[in-house]
């Protein structure tokens, strides 16, 4: 009888140490279920103000429509260096968001084939030979046809220049 004192002592401990550990374990689960509960379910729009309030923040989803391209013919300019004449041929798109606004430029070609003919023609022709005056060029291009587009229309139209043609001879 004394050994089965002897051995039932261990188990006893033995069985409270596990029910100890098994608590501390299902708790810490808990805690942490708990803990992602919370910053998964709680929204990024809603913080919490200083009474207690949720405050919900409201963002605006910009949503763009699929650019439209409206092609320019290729626009020629002559240059004279080192007293050798040189050409540029420039074929310029035009792009936009605003379906509205192609029907727009188509209306104004002329006028916008004639901005970029003075504008190219102005260019030193060193430059042009170069990505960065090439990238700059673009760049003007773009402000002439939105100061052009905003005069005529109303409205800039046109989001982006694009070069779909740069030949330097």
């Amino acid at each position: 009888m004394a050994d089965d004192e002897i051995q039932e002592a261990p188990q006893a401990a033995s069985g409270k140490s596990k029910m100890i550990i098994i608590v501390v374990v299902v708790v810490l689960l808990l805690g942490g279920a708990g803990a992602a509960a919370f910053f998964l379910l709680a929204s990024p729009e809603s913080s919490v103000t200083a009474e207690g309030e949720e405050a919900v923040v409201e963002e605006e989803v910009v949503v763009k429509a699929p650019a439209q391209y409206v092609k320019l013919k290729p626009i020629t300019v002559n240059f004279t260096e080192k007293k050798k004449q040189r050409f540029v041929q420039i074929s310029p798109s035009l792009m936009t968001r605003d379906p509205a606004m192609v029907l727009a430029i188509e209306e104004n070609i002329p006028l916008i084939e004639n901005s970029l003919l003075l504008l190219f023609s102005a260019q030193d022709f060193a430059e042009l030979k170069t990505r960065a005056g090439q990238v700059k060029l673009r760049e003007d291009a773009l402000l002439e046809v939105q100061k052009l587009m905003k005069d005529e229309v109303g409205k800039e139209a046109v989001e982006r220049v694009l070069f779909t043609g740069f030949i330097i001879q």
